[in-house]
């Protein structure tokens, strides 16, 4: 086992494990819904998070730059934590949003993998006092695509920018 696979796997069990323990994505102090600011809920896109053997979670970070690491968490999901998490975003500013999903088999006390993970993000630039919905679909083995619509109308946000994602792990 590689140590980038053996520190997806410990992340993975760590947010497992931890449950609804997410270190937010900074927002400025008194922010509010409004004229400086937009809303983001991002949602869970799996239909179970756990099943024989196999668990899964997703995360969802933001950031000013397409850098998975630098960015923010927002919300991690796991077998314990489901519930939809709205936050703020900058109204005027672009923002990159990211989802990554992994999945993981095995068992406690039983090696486990986790090599088959898939990342998307988006860019855009949040319109002041608009609803967006984020949400990220399909299953860590065979694909994921990630989904940035404004909740209101529908539509994707003016300018989404969909960035290319290159798997650099083989599909486990």
């Amino acid at each position: 086992m590689t140590s980038a696979t053996t520190s997806r796997a410990a992340a993975a069990l760590l947010a497992l494990a931890c449950g609804g323990c997410v270190a937010s994505a900074p927002v400025p102090k008194g922010a509010v819904f409004g004229p400086q600011f937009a809303e983001a809920t991002f949602e869970l896109g799996l239909a179970d998070t756990v099943g024989f053997g196999v668990a899964s979670t997703q995360e969802y970070r933001v950031g000013p730059s397409a850098e998975f690491e630098e960015a923010g968490v927002v919300k991690i999901f796991t077998w314990a934590a489901k519930k939809p998490t709205p936050h703020l975003l900058e109204a005027g500013k672009p923002v990159v949003v990211f989802a990554k999903m992994n999945r993981m088999t095995g068992a406690p006390g039983i090696t486990s993998s986790s090599d088959a993970w898939c990342i998307n993000r988006s860019r855009f630039t949040p319109a002041p006092a608009t609803r967006y919905r984020v949400v990220q679909r399909g299953i860590a083995t065979e694909g994921c695509a990630l989904s940035v619509v404004e909740t209101e109308t529908g539509r994707a946000p003016a300018g989404l920018e969909v960035i290319p994602f290159l798997r650099t792990n083989p599909v486990g």
